[in-house]
């Protein structure tokens, strides 16, 4: 169904690396659409803390915070806060996407508290969630800020849209690209 608000075509150069869903928002390749419904029905624990941002926001940065406020510790690298807080949305291996699980499977065997991040919009975010007492961090950035810092990002990362210029990014980001 062609939802007239996201109802563009897309050039072969992004097909490969946005999914269209249901409500016509996008999404990237790194989260398969057969992800979503396990999300929906994730159950969230009263300790949990979510961080929740529109991409380039200050996501790894409120992690940080997060992560030594409930540890009392520092995390030395990237790679640690990685493993640390579990991305829900995307899969283990981006190299072998269709043979790679999410990360968000990972969160059941996690002792509590677990620290979690997304950037997919609520309403693929577990259902639960808003009934739970997990904490949510929901962290928002000026959008003209997070779209150039987004356009910037896509630009050297290889499994983003490879744009062509700002006009055909910023199409997309108006629309809801994640």
């Amino acid at each position: 169904m062609a939802h007239p608000e996201t109802a563009i075509e897309m050039p072969a150069h992004i097909k490969d690396f946005l999914m269209i869903c249901d409500d016509g928002s996008f999404l990237i390749p790194s989260t398969p659409t057969s992800f979503l419904p396990d999300i929906l029905k994730m159950e969230m624990r009263s300790s949990d803390v979510i961080v929740v941002t529109w991409p380039k926001s200050g996501t790894t940065w409120m992690q940080y915070i997060v992560t030594q406020l409930i540890y009392g510790k520092e995390i030395a690298d990237e790679k640690n806060l990685f493993q640390t807080n579990i991305f829900l949305e995307i899969v283990q291996n981006p190299f072998q996407p269709d043979d790679s699980e999410g990360f968000y499977k990972l969160a059941e065997g996690r002792p509590s508290p677990r620290l979690l991040k997304s950037h997919l919009k609520l309403s693929m975010l577990p259902k639960c969630l808003l009934d739970s007492k997990a904490k949510v961090i929901y962290v928002v950035r000026n959008p003209k800020d997070a779209a150039v810092s987004y356009f910037n990002f896509c630009r050297m990362n290889p499994f983003l849209p490879p744009y062509k210029d700002w006009s055909e990014f910023f199409e997309y980001f108006r629309r809801g690209l994640r």
